[in-house]
Parts: structure tokens; sequence; C-alpha cells
């Protein structure tokens, strides 16, 4: 007999490899996306409660009142926030003033910022 003997894959289980694989990935999208939006809601959280931690043991350092405040940028242009995503450490209102140099004598005395994505 003469057997011949071929290597590879068919093109009937190459599709089918493709459709289980795709299967497999729509599957899989919808806890993806939950699972980045977890990340980014942690990420955020775990940047306020580091920013807070820097407040409290600068005040505790100083003996002297520190400020946790929100803005809505890091720049030239910023401005105190319920909702920003941004936080300042000062000694001093920080509003318009955020992209001052650290300093422990300059006004607004800040002494660290956060710019989020």
């Amino acid at each position: 007999m003469n057997a011949q003997r071929h290597d590879g894959f068919t093109l009937i289980e190459l599709m089918i490899t493709i459709a289980l694989i795709a299967i497999l990935l729509a599957l899989g999208a919808p806890g993806l996306a939950r699972w980045n939006q977890n990340n980014q809601v942690r990420a955020l959280a775990e940047s306020l409660q580091n920013g807070l931690m820097v407040a409290r043991s600068e005040a505790v350092h100083r003996n002297a009142n520190v400020r946790f405040q929100l803005v809505t940028t890091t720049d030239a242009t910023c401005a105190l926030s319920d909702t920003g995503r941004n936080w300042v450490v000062s000694l001093d209102d920080p509003a318009g003033n955020c992209d001052d140099p650290a300093s422990d004598t300059v006004f607004p005395r800040i002494l660290q910022r956060k710019p989020l994505k």
C-alpha cells in the first residue's frame, strides 16, 4: 500500500478551532469589562486613601492643619471640586495654583499633588 502521510490541519479542523475560540472570547468579554471597571475604581480609591494618609502624616509631623482637597486639574486652571479625580495636599488653598512646585514656604505651600488619568 502506498499510504501518504499529510502533516497539518484540514480546513474543517481549522474552522472548528476558530469557532471555539470565538465562542470562548464572547463568553469572557463581559467579565473582562467588569474586571477592568473594578480595577479603575480600586486604583482611584487607593489614590484617595494614599492622599489622605499623606495629609494626616503631614498634619501630625507639623502639628498644624493640612488640607486634602479634590481639584479639577493639577495645572494653573485648577479649581476645588467635590467630584474631582485629582488631589492636592497643601497648607493653604491651592485653587488656581496647583501647578506651583512643592514648597513648605511659598504660597500655596503645596506638599504633594496627584493627577489621575
